[in-house]
């Protein structure tokens, strides 16, 4: 079985790194897989058909080049009613100097940090708490800074599997599978569920797989039963 790790051939801001590829690439590779980290937007022409199985890794590169992205992909462009108000809008403040997030911050990633939930084939895998990205005070941000292991509660897994179920139903038939998505959540005592969910990351998550090695296994089991 030959697989390819979809990557990118840079990434947009230095601090960025995929650090799930390696771990990956020596499971998959130990399960008798032929593995090849491929970027998505290299300067030489890739056979892609070659390939039994792609995994959308880390072509992060897609976010600066979304246009290019979604014709490798191969769909069409999002509906320009719903984006062109919204584009417009980011860029006005952008164009001031100021950055933008749509969303309000939340005090209690301060206190309680952020929680990622990571699901693997359709199941909870693990979980980890991370520091805010955008620190109170200051214009520097971090690529997911300081990641540790969280042990979920049978709540805070009720919670994320509520919210992946929502996830699942919201996308279109016929669709390609899922075998990872990173549920985002700020974890919040002030709430009654007791977490806010800020994202769902399904395009080529980051997994923190490096934090549980015995996860790496497997999801490379997992990769390695499938056939694109």
């Amino acid at each position: 079985m030959r697989l390819a790790l979809v990557t990118s051939t840079r990434l947009p801001e230095a601090h960025w790194r995929d650090v799930d590829a390696e771990p990956l690439t020596a499971a998959l590779t130990a399960e008798g897989v032929t593995v090849d980290q491929v970027p998505w937007d290299g300067d030489n022409p890739v056979d892609w058909s070659a390939y039994d199985v792609l995994v959308v890794q880390s072509p992060w590169s897609m976010w600066v080049r979304m246009a290019e992205f979604e014709a490798w992909l191969g769909i069409g462009e999002f509906p320009e009613d719903r984006l062109e108000a919204a584009v417009a809008h980011a860029r006005s403040i952008l164009d001031t100097g100021l950055g933008v997030l749509v969303q309000p911050y939340v005090a209690a990633i301060d206190t309680h940090r952020e929680l990622a939930v990571v699901m693997l084939d359709g199941r909870v895998s693990h979980a980890i708490t991370k520091a805010a990205i955008l620190r109170p005070g200051t214009a520097e941000r971090a690529f997911h800074p300081d990641p540790r292991v969280y042990e979920l509660s049978a709540r805070q897994i009720e919670v994320a599997l509520t919210a992946y179920g929502k996830f699942l139903s919201l996308r279109p038939p016929g669709g390609p599978p899922v075998y990872s998505v990173r549920l985002d959540f700020l974890i919040d005592p002030d709430t009654a569920p007791g977490l806010r969910l800020l994202e769902v990351e399904a395009v080529a998550p980051v997994k923190f797989l490096s934090l549980v090695p015995e996860r790496v296994v497997a999801f490379a089991r997992v990769l390695g039963s499938t056939r694109g």
